[in-house]
This record gives C-alpha cells, structure tokens and sequence, in this order.
C-alpha cells in the first residue's frame, strides 16, 4: 500500500527540486508588475559614456529637465543641461546638484560647469574638504576639525551670547556684527596698526585698536554692553607747544596743549616756560586750566620759577591743589613783569574724569598792556592710570 506521505514525496519528485535561486525568491503573490502604471524593470544596464536615464516634468521639451543619471556632463536637443552623476536640476535658474563619486556637487552656472561649493574625499590628505570654485573653504580634518583657508565666512548677528558647552567653543557675531567666542581669548599675534586720519566709527561689543600720528588709541565698546564709544588713550602722549604770543586779558589756549579725555583717571605733567615783554610791578602773567566735563577727584602741585641764562634762579612762586589743576580764574599767579625774564611754569597732578570732555591748558595777563611769549618746546603730557 502507498501511504499518504509516500505520494507527496512522490509527486514532489515529479516536478524536480527547486534551485539555489529559487530558495531566496521573493513572494511573486503580491501586485504583478502588469497592473502597475508605466513600465516595471527589475534590473537597468546603462553603458557607454553617452548613456543615461533622463526624468522630465511636466513633458518632454525646454527646461522639463528635473532629473538625471549620465556617465559624462551633457545637454538634450531642447537645451537642457545635466552634470555627470546622478543629477537633481532647476533648469530655468541654471543650477543642479549632483553625486559624482565620492563628491557632492553644487553649481551655480549649469551650462558652464562652474561648481559653487564642492564637497569632496581627497585622498592625499585624507580628510573631507569643501570647496569653492578651485579654493578650499573648509577641511574637515579626522572627522572633527574644520579648518577655514579661504573665501569669506558669514555669522548670523545674535543679540546675546549663546550659552557655553563645555565640549566646544562657540564663534558667534553680535547684533553690531562684532565677533566673539564665549571663552576668553587667548594667542600670541602680531598686530599692526596704521595710522589713522580720524577715529573709526564707534559702535560694536568690543573695543577698537588704533592709532594717530604713531600714538595708541583704543575705543570703548557700544553703550549698554559694557563700553561707552569713547576714546581713550592707551599710553603716554606727549603735546609739544610751538610758542606764542600771549596779549589776552580772558584767556587763551597755549598752542596744542589741549587733548579729550575720556573716563578715567589720568597723571598730567607739564612745562612751559615764557618771557616778559615789558617791566611792571602791578601786573602778572598766569596759567590755568579748563576742562569741559566733570571730574570726580584731582590733585595738583605747581609753580612759577624764574630762570636765567646764567643758571641762577630764584625762589618759586608755589601752589598746592587738592581739588584739580589752576585755572584763570584763581589767585596763583605768575611773578610781576620783569622785562625780557624768562619764567618757567611747571605742572603735575592726577585727574580722575566720570564725564567725557577737553583738557585744556590756557594762558593770559593780568593786563592787555602787558604781553609775554610762550617759548616753542613746552610740552604737556598725559598718561592714563590704569587700574590694579
């Protein structure tokens, strides 16, 4: 008797073994290819250099071109225009991007194969690198460095700072387009500074470095964020007088003795020495000061010495201030008229300045009669004290 299990095998046997194939075949019960719409290929050989698969939308003709798949860069009998690779394109704006080996590419000028940004595998220094045109923008260096090495680089202005991580610094641009890092900055740089006609605009979180006939000035950030856009000195100027005549009963500015100071508080030494013009007993010359903001705190010593070309002098007429430098309008005057006698006028002090505004050394007589002349190489310096 032939059992049930013996018939099965049988007629298995009857229609022959599946082959290798067959065993990993995909269930062929589903949606045949004949009830899909369009044509259903299971495998595409595309061969030579002039082959390819091209998508156009809405229909064949200019400008359709959306899609592509070339060995080699080409154009249709319509003008559209397609990269080699497998390309996406805007035909109307002449611009594609493509996937050609191990690069991305992004063109800006289709018809011209001109690529914008190219982002590539180098095999000569093995790290990934973008590129512009023929420039390398960035190097991405072990798969976690970038390196920038050319063309330029664009931060959206932020208006405050982003918070810090402490895995990687943060490069960022403020709202007056400053740069910054949330970490202190810290290099060692050779900087130089050319002089400047006028100072730079004021304005940005951080302060400006510059310079005027050789000597450093820096201005202050942008008010409300930790600067004033002030100027300030950062260094010892030194102001040469060129010498005049002095014929004012008011009050005149000693030539070039005069400089803005900003906030801050500075040490003021100076030497000016003049010569009588006419003998009277009645009558003085006198120095002073003015300055056209405020002062919080000022200190001064000067005098008046007599000098003479033989080399003795006499006593100096002396004046002590607690409160900042002489001005026109005290008592501390030089001595009565001597003809032709030279007087030198010496001056020292600190002045601490909350409000921005003109330090200026001034000269006049007592009388308009009386005249004296202020010898050229006098000079005024001013140094600022900078905070320990």
């Amino acid at each position: 008797m032939i059992t049930r299990r013996a018939g099965i095998l049988g007629a298995v046997s009857m229609l022959g073994a599946r082959r290798p194939d067959q065993e990993l075949a995909p269930d062929q019960s589903g949606v045949s290819p004949s009830a899909l719409p369009g044509n259903v290929f299971s495998v595409i050989y595309i061969v030579g250099s002039k082959g390819g698969l091209f998508v156009y939308n809405p229909t064949v003709g200019p400008n359709n071109l959306v899609d592509s798949i070339a060995g080699l860069a080409g154009h249709d009998t319509f003008g559209n225009v397609w990269p080699a690779g497998v390309g996406s394109e805007d035909q109307v704006h002449n611009t594609a991007v493509s996937l050609n080996g191990a690069a991305v590419n992004w063109f800006s000028a289709l018809g011209t194969n001109i690529i914008a940004v190219k982002m590539a595998y180098e095999p000569a220094s093995g790290n990934w690198e973008m590129f512009c045109d023929v420039a390398v923008l960035v190097n991405m260096v072990n798969g976690n460095t970038f390196e920038i090495t050319g063309g330029p680089v664009q931060l959206d202005n932020l208006g405050s700072t982003p918070a810090s991580v402490a895995s990687s610094v943060q490069l960022y641009a403020d709202q007056f387009t400053q740069l910054h890092t949330d970490r202190a900055f810290q290099t060692d740089v050779n900087v130089e500074t050319k002089n400047l006609g006028a100072a730079p605009s004021a304005g940005g979180a951080g302060s400006k470095l510059w310079s005027s006939s050789g000597h450093m000035q820096s201005q202050s950030g942008q008010t409300g964020i930790g600067g004033d856009t002030l100027n300030y000195d950062t260094e010892r100027l030194t102001l040469v007088t060129s010498g005049q005549l002095v014929t004012s009963a008011s009050g005149v500015t000693v030539t070039n003795l005069s400089k803005g100071l900003g906030v801050g508080t500075y040490k003021i030494t100076g030497s000016v020495t003049y010569q009588s013009n006419q003998t009277d007993g009645a009558n003085n010359p006198q120095f002073g000061f003015s300055f056209s903001g405020t002062t919080t705190q000022g200190y001064s010593n000067a005098e008046y010495t007599v000098r003479a070309n033989s080399g003795a002098t006499s006593s100096p007429v002396t004046y002590f201030n607690n409160t900042g430098f002489d001005t026109l309008a005290g008592t501390h005057k030089g001595p009565a008229y001597v003809n032709v006698q030279f007087v030198e006028y010496t001056f020292r002090g600190t002045l601490t300045v909350s409000v921005a505004g003109t330090f200026t050394m001034q000269a006049k007589t007592s009388l308009a009669a009386d005249t004296f002349t202020t010898q050229q190489g006098g000079w005024m310096e001013i140094q600022p004290v900078v905070a320990t």
